[in-house]
């Protein structure tokens, strides 16, 4: 066996090691129907609410995007950004969505796209995970 095949070989086995791992990674069928339901309670939730325009609720949990949760609302004209920002959170922290690891909620007004929040939340890191329990409770999973 020459110097080429045996680097080929090498090649062709960290290849196939790679493949195998991303195969690993993200959701089962299951898990990935249980986030999707789950994401949809949510984005039905918040689109019953008074003060909201639109919503949009989604879960990632894949190569590019481990374990987050993203929600887009658009809020009705004077609504309180705030508010529905922090309700937002705590509609995420309470739901039994996992893994979780980061969200990302946007909250901007409809009639006034300078009115607008955006909160980027790391569960696993120790004083977001205190503030939150604090605030809202353990997370139910």
């Amino acid at each position: 066996m020459n110097e080429r095949s045996v680097v080929r070989r090498g090649l062709l086995v960290a290849l196939l090691l790679l493949v195998a791992g991303l195969a690993g990674c993200g959701l089962g069928e299951r898990e990935h129907e249980a986030a999707s339901a789950i994401t949809q309670r949510l984005q039905s939730d918040l689109e019953g609410r008074s003060e909201v325009a639109g919503a949009e609720v989604i879960y990632q949990d894949n190569f590019t995007a481990s374990r987050r949760a993203d929600a887009s609302v658009r809020i009705k004209a004077g609504a309180d950004v705030a508010a529905v920002t922090d309700e937002v959170v705590r509609m995420i922290w309470a739901s039994e969505l996992e893994p979780l690891r980061s969200v990302t909620v946007t909250v901007w007004d409809e009639a006034d796209n300078q009115r607008n929040e955006t909160r980027r939340l790391d569960f696993e890191d120790p004083a977001t995970k205190t503030e939150l329990e604090g605030k809202y409770g353990p997370r139910p999973v």
